[in-house]
């Protein structure tokens, strides 16, 4: 019995041994004990390091503002306070993953929606599109070159260097062009980006080009429209579904209801200089570069006060910025009101006594005949010309010129366009032959003729083509300039010679122009550009009315014309 017994034991194990289901149990087994050693290793003895290590690199404190304290006068009255005021912002809420098509595509229906209630995109790339439609840079040299490394790296940068190539030459339609279709995949969702206009283009861009410093912060929103109108807030309520990540924030502004009587005495507020911020920090280490502060004044004097407390939220963050949960929530504290013993309503009427006394003295020491002061001139003896008068409604810009050239303009604003236009046209032709081989030396040109030239020089420097940094202030050849001893076109000769052009600004194709080449894209740029310069435009209009082309009554007429 005992035999039959073990020999079917044996017979079985004989079996089991041979059966492959066997020997991938035995696998199986061998490969579930080392899973629940480690994650016994895990969870029980390593768990709590691991859990500290986790918390430690995902945890983090987000401060919110304080309001800011209101400034009353001594019966109440608000000289300083807060509004309430909409902002539009976006966040990457990594709903969008098709390679950025869906996201850009969401934007574009943003933009579209913004453009509709007259909402301004924020414009945070250095580039604009110019008035035949092409882009181009605006803005400084510091932002442009920010840019290009930006797009193109700083490794590819230095690879074309030595390969004798300039990166920071491109021009804005190639650099534009490469961070549509590399950095932002506009060809995912707009084949070669031809389907969309430059504007919007511009507009997503200019948004995408914000967000970049909150690519591992995706806790931070970035905004793309400052004070909107209630329609656009509500048009953006409406489509919500369609724009996953935007968002209407709430914050304020800072106001001074009678700013204009109390401006030298409230001072004003903005974000603090490197300066100020490390003097802030000494006394309160919760400040930070993004602050609103006291600049001036008496909210700078009483910043303490007035600036209130921070709040707290303590967050649980994933490895991209985003906010897992929070954990804890310490509000913010209002700023402390402040009261001072000005009256409002006596400081008005001062103010207006004042400004009345002034109006007088001006009005004594009009004279309608030209005048020049020198060293010997006693303050007495100093008078204003009328013609200066007339001439800072346009320097000051209270004549708005641009509607001179609008439907509606009235018979003295027509006339003094017309002036204008017949005067422009002249001094750009007579500044061009100025700026050819056998030019008058200044001195010998006519007083207006060197105060164009004169302007010509600046308007060269200040759009970048004479590069100032370069120019040697102690150069015979740019004394003589300065004395008026050559002409502007032996002084811009010498210039191109120097290498103190940068030809990029000419819109030039090749770096390497020689310099007939050089002066004749100058020259092409002055004639381009010159008529569309403020600075420009402005000393014709002070020409037309010293020269006594454009009268006194006109001006007069024109701001009534304005004024109604």
């Amino acid at each position: 019995m005992l035999k039959e017994y073990w020999d079917l034991f044996r017979e079985w194990v004989k079996n089991t041994l041979r059966s492959r289901i066997f020997w991938l149990g035995i696998v199986c087994t061998l490969f579930l004990a080392v899973l629940v050693v480690r994650l016994f290793q895990l969870q029980i003895l390593d768990g709590a390091a691991y859990y500290d290590s986790y918390v430690s690199r995902t945890k983090k404190e987000i401060t919110t503002t304080a309001t800011r304290g209101t400034i009353y006068d001594r019966n109440g009255v608000v000289l300083a306070g807060n509004e309430a005021v909409y902002n539009l912002t976006v966040k990457d809420t990594s709903e969008y993953t098709k390679a950025n098509g869906d996201f850009n595509e969401m934007l574009l229906r943003l933009i579209e929606i913004v453009k509709k209630y007259d909402g301004t995109i924020v414009t945070e790339l250095p580039v604009i599109i110019d008035d035949d439609g092409q882009f181009a840079y605006s803005g400084k040299d510091s932002a442009i070159r920010q840019l290009i490394r930006d797009v193109y790296g700083t490794s590819y940068i230095e690879e074309k260097s030595k390969e004798g190539e300039d990166v920071y030459t491109y021009d804005a339609e190639t650099v534009m062009k490469r961070l549509m279709k590399v950095s932002y995949n506009f060809t995912t969702r707009w084949e070669n980006a031809e389907t969309i206009s430059k504007e919007d283009a511009l507009a997503i861009c200019n948004i995408r080009y914000a967000m970049r410093l909150t690519t591992y912060a995706k806790y931070k929103s970035t905004t793309i429209c400052s004070d909107i109108s209630p329609e656009l807030q509500a048009a953006i309520l409406e489509n919500q579904q369609q724009l996953l990540g935007v968002e209407v924030e709430q914050s304020e502004r800072r106001v001074y209801p009678d700013g204009v009587y109390f401006s030298n005495i409230l001072g004003y507020t903005g974000k603090p200089s490197t300066q100020e911020l490390e003097t802030l920090q000494e006394s309160d280490s919760t400040y930070e570069a993004t602050d609103m502060v006291g600049k001036d004044g008496l909210e700078q004097y009483y910043e303490s006060e007035l600036a209130g407390t921070k709040g707290n939220d303590t967050v649980y963050l994933n490895n991209v910025g985003q906010i897992l949960d929070t954990i804890d929530s310490e509000p913010s504290v209002r700023g402390n009101d402040v009261y001072l013993t000005i009256d409002h309503d006596l400081q008005v009427a001062v103010y207006h006594i004042v400004e009345q006394r002034l109006a007088d003295v001006l009005v004594g020491k009009l004279t309608i005949e030209d005048f020049e002061a020198d060293d010997s001139t006693l303050a007495s003896e100093f008078q204003i010309s009328v013609k200066d008068v007339y001439y800072q409604m346009f320097n000051n810009n209270i004549l708005d010129e641009k509607h001179f050239s609008d439907d509606g303009a009235s018979e003295a604003e027509k006339q003094i366009l017309s002036l204008y236009e017949g005067e422009s046209t002249l001094a750009i032709r007579h500044i061009l032959e100025e700026m050819v081989p056998g030019a008058t030396i200044q001195s010998e040109l006519t007083e207006d003729m060197q105060d164009y030239m004169e302007y010509v020089y600046t308007f060269l420097r200040e759009k970048g083509v004479i590069t100032a940094s370069d120019i040697d202030t102690s150069d015979e050849t740019f004394l003589a300039w300065k004395n008026t001893e050559i002409s502007f076109y032996d002084f811009l000769s010498y210039v191109i010679s120097k290498g103190w052009i940068d030809s990029s600004k000419l819109g030039a194709e090749s770096a390497y122009s020689d310099s007939s080449q050089v002066m004749s894209q100058i020259l092409s740029f002055c004639e381009e550009n010159l008529s569309a310069d403020s600075g420009f435009r402005k000393l014709v209009y002070k020409k037309l009315i010293h020269n006594e082309q454009l009268s006194g009554n006109l001006v007069c007429l024109a701001l009534i014309d304005q004024a109604s």
